[in-house]
């Protein structure tokens, strides 16, 4: 008798968790905002455990209707909503960025206080924070980092050169690009020689691939965690190994002391933090430091070298843009008598090659913000409350065939300045945008022409035997990558979804619709930048598309991959710069082609939460 009363009992708090269950997924129903079909445990983002969130985003992207505006989803069982309509995308990252000021993403600065860097930061913490940073990356700052990017992108065009023999050499450029960064965040940012090309094992490189390769948790994992962030900090989750936590702490602490005792001043970004500390009683502390050192790190390391690989691949398969490109180099090299500061910010050409890729390849495929207060959706009676999660697909926009037309195919002509008048500003976010744009923008583009720039002076490149055709994108990254090396903005965004969370409720623009304070908003910059409509022929490799005359014709929230608004990158510039010296000096060196192994179309890591390919990417490379 008992057994057959507990069995009832255990019958019915499953039917009463089941019915809970089912009357949570109909949040977005019961409130008329338009919704996809949701399971438990994971809502709409179960396929995580087996794609890369570019993938799954752009999945959701192309189930939507084109004429509705934002969609309501659900993440394990917090209600979120993904902005699809461009008008929107920029009210929510500009106009209305005083209700999604923050990313929502998890940290816990008491046990582990490298968490609490520049992206993560929320409120009126991040804008403390970013104010200070912001002198770091001035065009006077970034002239003054240019000669580290160009003794570093020398460096790298010998070690290519010993690699080479006189027929074409398969190399894994995922991996060289790695190392070049390591060089070029050290000298940037510590003033430390890390020598990646002569010291490939040393202990900058082992910890950047901990971060990047081995992460702590999986996109999966760290989505839930920054849901319910309460159960991690009861836990005392950390967000990062502790060997990490460790390296970067004593190599600040080590490297503040050394110049202490030796009165030492540098160039780089911890010198300009050593400043900001010490100036006034506002600045930051030795905690505070670590962790925006952390950040750089984060932000140039793997963004910059993704993208130079990705350009490098789109390259050796359009032997066409690569011999444009090159020929761009090559006459600003020739004009201004050299690899100078001056130069590769006067390669047109090779800009839209890196704006093409960030489009294929937005380092962040999804933008996520959190809303601090109710927001009540535009044209609706919908109040999203406070800490909902808002989601902009960036990698599907950007390859939506409405935007960019055949957007598989890489046309970096879609960056002439005529084809980006005639696009929406939302069509390209590959940095994001809005106050929380990339702070290091600037700093990653120089970087990617400057190694850019290099090796197509010099070598040739083609894909390989073993290049992947397509790319497999790494699933457990948190920016987009291979899944994987590659033998080598609007293609691959950093991050394919941008995040926002409300702070207070907002009515969403054009409806009565009023999203409650921390309701997840998502922006699907990845989905928007291969959309057809902003993009026709979206994945094709077109650099014109931004050209001048070309962006003006998109929309604004076409192009979101370092996201917008207050919270765009903080570091836009200098990822742009990176990108920059990279590309220059790859593509004066060498020429790249896509060989036997090239993955076409690459396969994108599925747990990654930024855009990364699942695997190598080999492409056959040859001395010019």
């Amino acid at each position: 008798m008992a057994l057959h009363v507990g069995l009832f009992l255990l019958a019915g708090v499953f039917a009463l968790l089941y019915a809970l269950i089912v009357q949570r997924y109909r949040y977005w129903k019961i409130r008329n905002i338009p919704t996809l079909p949701a399971s438990f445990p994971l809502g709409n983002f179960g396929a995580l455990r087996r794609r890369s969130p570019a993938e799954v985003s752009t999945e959701l992207y192309r189930q939507m209707d084109p004429k509705e505006r934002f969609y309501g989803l659900f993440i394990t069982l917090k209600p979120a909503i993904m902005v699809t309509d461009l008008d929107l995308i920029k009210t929510v990252l500009i106009k209305d960025f005083n209700y999604f000021p923050d990313h929502g993403i998890y940290r816990n600065e008491r046990v582990d206080p490298i968490s609490a860097h520049l992206f993560c930061l929320e409120g009126a913490k991040w804008k403390s924070v970013r104010s200070k940073l912001s002198p770091t990356f001035t065009s006077g700052r970034m002239k003054a980092m240019f000669p580290v990017l160009h003794e570093v992108a020398g460096n790298f065009r010998q070690y290519l050169q010993t690699q080479l023999t006189a027929e074409p050499t398969e190399l894994d450029l995922k991996d060289c690009c790695a190392r070049m960064m390591i060089d070029n965040i050290g000298g940037c940012a510590f003033g430390i020689e890390c020598n990646s090309f002569r010291e490939p094992n040393s202990a900058f490189r082992r910890t950047g691939q901990l971060v990047f390769d081995s992460p702590r948790y999986s996109a999966l994992a760290t989505s839930v965690l920054t849901l319910y962030p309460a159960i991690g900090h009861a836990l005392g989750l950390k967000m990062h190994h502790d060997e990490v936590i460790e390296f970067f702490t004593e190599l600040v602490r080590d490297t503040i002391a050394m110049r202490e005792r030796s009165a030492t001043k540098r160039n780089d970004l911890l010198e300009i933090m050593l400043e900001l500390k010490s100036a006034t009683e506002a600045g930051l502390t030795m905690d505070e430091l670590t962790a925006q050192a952390f950040g750089f790190f984060l932000a140039g390391y793997e963004t910059s070298s993704s993208n130079i690989t990705f350009c490098l691949y789109e390259l050796a398969l359009n032997e066409e843009c690569q011999e444009r490109a090159r020929a761009c180099v090559l006459e600003a090299l020739r004009k201004h008598g050299g690899m100078t500061y001056e130069a590769i910010a006067d390669m047109e050409y090779l800009d839209r090659c890196i704006n093409e890729t960030l489009r294929k390849y937005p380092p962040l495929p999804v933008l996520h913000r959190l809303s601090c207060k109710p927001y009540r959706l535009p044209g609706t009676d919908v109040i999203l409350p406070a800490k909902t999660k808002l989601l902009i697909p960036v990698y599907a926009i950007q390859r939506d065939e409405r935007y960019y037309p055949d957007p598989e195919r890489f046309d970096p002509d879609r960056f002439a300045p005529e084809e980006v008048a005639k696009r929406h500003f939302s069509t390209f976010l590959s940095f994001g945008e809005g106050p929380r744009i990339c702070i290091g923008q600037g700093l990653g583009v120089m970087q990617s022409r400057v190694g850019l720039a290099t090796l197509l002076a010099n070598f040739r490149f083609r894909p390989g035997p073993t290049t992947p055709i397509p790319l497999v994108y790494a699933k457990n990254a948190l920016t987009l990558q291979n899944n994987g090396p590659v033998q080598t903005l609007r293609k691959y965004p950093p991050l394919p979804v941008l995040h926002r969370l409300s702070c207070k409720p907002y009515r969403l623009p054009g409806t009565d619709v009023i999203l409650p304070a921390k309701t997840k908003l998502l922006i699907p910059v990845y989905a928007i930048q291969r959309d057809e409509r902003y993009y026709p022929d979206p994945e094709r490799f077109d650099p014109d598309r931004f050209a001048p005359e070309e962006v003006a014709k998109r929309h604004f929230s076409t192009f979101l991959s370092f996201g917008e608004g207050p919270r765009i990158c903080f570091g836009q510039r200098l990822g742009v710069m990176q990108s920059r010296v990279g590309l220059a000096t790859l593509l004066a060196n060498f020429r790249f082609r896509p060989g036997p192994t090239t993955p076409i179309p690459l396969v994108y890591a599925k747990n990654a939460l930024t855009l990364q390919n699942n695997g190598p990417v080999r492409l056959l490379v040859e001395p010019l």
